[in-house]
């Protein structure tokens, strides 16, 4: 973990206080300092920043650690933002997720499903994800 203000590292120190700058951070607010992940997953690709941010609070919750990152609008001026996570936490994070009920209401608004692959959300219409070609895997097919 890293001072927000000046990117020092934060990790091993006895006081909650940045040594070089002498801002403050609480090691259980998360929004208090920067985290970077070594080898980060994509778990979710949010639809906005509400719903990244309340994702991520949820993950949270659970004892899993997001990195949400935000990418500059393109030609539509809409941002887009995708929630990371640590490799060995990216099974727990996609099931809490997936259970998550403004996900769920999400994908059932639209009969979207949510790619294994990849993690991005798909229109229903679609029986393969655009973005990295996996087949949608469909309920029915468990019961046989």
């Amino acid at each position: 973990m890293f001072c927000l203000d000046c990117d020092y590292p934060l990790d091993f120190l006895d006081v909650n206080r940045c040594p070089e700058c002498g801002r403050e951070f609480d090691l259980q607010d998360p929004t208090t300092f920067r985290v970077r992940l070594l080898k980060p997953r994509m778990v979710y690709r949010a639809r906005n920043h509400m719903q990244a941010h309340f994702l991520a609070e949820v993950l949270m919750r659970e004892g899993v650690l997001p990195v949400i990152r935000e990418e500059t609008p393109g030609f539509s001026g809409i941002s887009d933002c995708s929630i990371w996570v640590a490799p060995e936490d990216y099974e727990l994070a996609y099931g809490i997720i997936v259970e998550s009920s403004s996900v769920e209401n999400d994908a059932a608004s639209d009969e979207g499903w949510i790619c294994p692959g990849c993690s991005e959300l798909i229109e229903s219409q679609f029986g393969v994800c655009w973005n990295c070609q996996t087949k949608r895997v469909d309920d029915s097919d468990d019961e046989d």
